[in-house]
């Protein structure tokens, strides 16, 4: 889960985007799990936005990556 989180660390919105068109950009299967595990956290990342009136979207790469490590560490991932 480390490398999903550096991979998240550099920019949520790319990380959506790869984890939705994967199999189509990289001509490659990707691990369903991998696939979903982005997903998952992007949509967490989200909801934690709503909830707080925080904006992720407003928000530096570095108070999403924040974000992203509390959500991964109260999951114990």
């Amino acid at each position: 889960m480390a490398h999903v989180l550096s991979i998240v660390q550099r920019d949520l919105g790319i990380v959506i985007e790869i984890a939705r068109r994967a199999p189509s950009v990289f001509d490659e299967p990707v691990h369903a799990a991998i696939r979903q595990a982005l997903i998952n956290l992007a949509v967490d990342v989200v909801k934690q936005g709503a909830r707080t009136r925080w904006s992720p979207i407003h928000a530096t790469s570095g108070e999403v990556r924040e974000v992203a490590r509390g959500i991964l560490r109260r999951s114990g991932k």
